[in-house]
């Protein structure tokens, strides 16, 4: 009786597409020697208006998930106010940021490319150099870089959730040498399988890209079924980074 509950649960959880939950990214920065870079999404539970916070802290260079805290506000006076601020400084202090030398907004690093949520332009490359520049002249020998995703059909990690929405995706991100860049390739992570923190991803999009001594940090939206439509989440791929030689 349990599973069905549980099951019907999860249909309902499921079954509506209108507006989702939006989470709303926020980068808290890296630590001074750049081998740590932290970052939270925030925003209000679908249906129950609970604001939550997650946060996140990563080893640059080993793209793996050193910390994490999570925080949801469920008191009456939290909910009526609307405001994710609160749970994300509840979970910034949970997370015990200086055990990584980490301290919020002291190093954000640099981006090198920006796509924000409300941009919503065709998605046809994700561009970038390390120097600034523009069309012609010098850029013409600039060492561009792209980003690449692409994403494999699989199953929902979570068991017995209705797949209506069609079949999960696992990605595989890396970064490509364009030709000014000598044309390599480094991959920053494939899956081999989705964990259950993504369950059953939808589509990605490559929402910024930053960087911090020899370590790059690319962020990366998703969208999941969710209780009034799609949900809206971002996560981190990370790695060294080693530009062309010019």
């Amino acid at each position: 009786m349990k599973r069905i509950l549980v099951t019907l649960a999860m249909f309902f959880f499921v079954a509506s597409c209108q507006a989702g939950d939006i989470a709303e990214f926020r980068p808290l920065g890296f630590s001074q020697s750049g081998q740590y870079y932290a970052f939270a999404q925030m925003g209000i539970h679908d249906g129950s208006g609970v604001p939550y916070a997650e946060l996140w802290v990563i080893d640059v260079l080993k793209n793996e998930q050193v910390a994490t805290s999570a925080t949801e506000l469920t008191e009456d006076k939290d909910i009526e106010a609307g405001s994710a601020e609160p749970a994300l400084k509840k979970a910034i202090e949970a997370a015990r940021l200086e055990r990584f030398a980490l301290k919020v907004n002291e190093n954000q690093g640099s981006d090198l490319l920006v796509h924000l949520p409300t941009d919503h332009s065709p998605f046809t490359g994700n561009i970038f150099s390390l120097t600034p520049g523009i069309d012609g002249g010098a850029s013409g020998i600039t060492a561009k870089y792209e980003v690449r995703l692409e994403t494999t059909d699989t199953t929902p990690a979570i068991k017995d959730m209705p797949t209506d929405f069609g079949p999960a995706k696992m990605l595989k991100l890396s970064i490509a040498g364009l030709e000014e860049a000598s044309g390599t390739i480094q991959i920053l992570q494939e899956d081999k399988r989705l964990p259950k923190s993504r369950a059953y991803p939808l589509s990605y999009q490559v929402r910024r890209v930053t960087s911090c001594k020899d370590g790059i940090v690319v962020i990366v939206s998703y969208t999941s079924p969710g209780f009034e439509g799609p949900n809206f989440r971002y996560m981190a791929i990370s790695g060294k980074f080693t530009p062309a030689q010019q």
